[in-house]
């Protein structure tokens, strides 16, 4: 069985990357919103999209590493391989 801190880093890097748009809707340009939402469609969204402030609370092991991969690393580690 995986370490549990491995799901929970892979859901708390999951949630900061699908919720950035939202989180900070106020404080980004219409253009830079439809980027990034574009982006976390298409599962290409990284922790180099988020700013500084949300970094400092993304999972280390994921960074630069894309939503797609993250999610297939948390499906495995339900799987347990």
């Amino acid at each position: 069985m995986p370490p549990r801190n491995l799901k929970k880093d892979c859901q708390t890097a999951i949630k900061l990357l699908e919720r950035l748009a939202e989180k900070f809707n106020r404080e980004l340009s219409p253009e830079r919103i439809a980027a990034l939402n574009l982006k976390r469609d298409n599962q290409t969204i990284t922790s180099d999209d988020l700013p500084a402030v949300l970094r400092k609370e993304f999972p280390g092991q994921f960074t630069g590493m894309n939503l797609r991969d993250i999610r297939e690393i948390e499906r495995n580690s339900q799987q347990g391989l």
